[in-house]
Formats: structure tokens, sequence, C-alpha cells
């Protein structure tokens, strides 16, 4: 990670390095997926926040795709812990916003299996670790049905009524 934000320093401050170098240097780091541009003419590229653990997770899953799995590693135990703290239950819209804040991720689809750019998340691996069925599926809302009492008919009766028998 810091080998790569070297490279985008010496890309970005190098006008004093020949072109073939520039150019090598662009075709390197435009094909990393954690490279993002800040400016088209002239091209300018973003340092990588090597403090985000998904930076890390995206390089090995780039660079090292057959390892992937062996080296990063789901913490179910963390996630249901955050789930549990942001969350009242599977379909809580405002505890998933909070829960991506917290994680610094854009996409959460628990029932799907995704967390950030991460997939093949396990609902039975996140109950393992002792996320609760109530969790998972939560009971429907009861809804009482209210009678309200009937109005009453009022019938006005007049006094020239012709009908008296």
């Amino acid at each position: 990670m810091e080998l790569l934000n070297d490279r985008i320093k010496e890309f970005n401050n190098g006008f004093m390095i020949p072109m073939g170098r520039k150019e090598n240097l662009k075709n390197f780091l435009m094909d990393n997926l954690l490279v993002v541009k800040e400016a088209e003419q002239p091209i300018e590229l973003k340092c990588i926040d090597i403090n985000n653990g998904n930076n890390y997770a995206k390089l090995i899953k780039q660079k090292f795709p057959e390892k992937y799995s062996q080296i990063c590693l789901i913490n179910y135990s963390g996630i249901v812990k955050n789930l549990q703290k942001y969350m009242k239950h599977i379909n809580d819209r405002e505890g998933v916003e909070k829960f991506k804040e917290h994680y610094n991720i854009k996409v959460v689809d628990i029932k799907s299996g995704r967390i950030g750019f991460r997939t093949g998340l396990s609902i039975e691996e996140l109950r393992a670790h002792r996320l609760p069925d109530e969790w998972v599926n939560p009971p429907k809302p009861i809804e009482k049905e209210i009678r309200m009492p009937a109005p009453a008919i009022s019938k006005k009766i007049s006094n020239n009524d012709e009908m008296n028998f």
C-alpha cells in the first residue's frame, strides 16, 4: 500500500521524470482498483488510505486471487456484534445506514450475503456466532382491529306528521 502511495506521489509530482517512466507509472497505477483519479487534465491521482482494511483486501483480491479466501477471512463475531448494536432486525433501514457508516462501506445486503465488496456472507454462519433468530426473522407486528362504534342514527320526528294512527 505504501509502495502504491509512493508511486502515486511520484506520478503526481512527475514533471521532472522522463516521459517513458511517467507512462510506465500511469499504466501500473491505472491497472489498480484502489487508484482513483482526482483530476482528468492533467491526470492527478488520489493517495490510498492505508488505515482502511478494505483497501488491503481489495489489493490482495486483485493481485493474489487464489490466496484471497485464506488471507481475508470474514470476522463473523465482529459483524454479529455490530449488527446487533446498530440494527434492531434484518429489515431495519435506519440501522443499515449506521452500520454502513461504521464500516465506511456503500453496500450492505445481508439477505443476499453482501457487505461492501465482499460476497458470500452466510446468515447460517452469523447465527452460529450468536445472532438471534428473532433478529433474522423478526416477529411481524400484530395489527389490532379497532372497531369504532357505529354512529347513532337520529330520526327526526315532526309533530305535523300526517301518518298518525
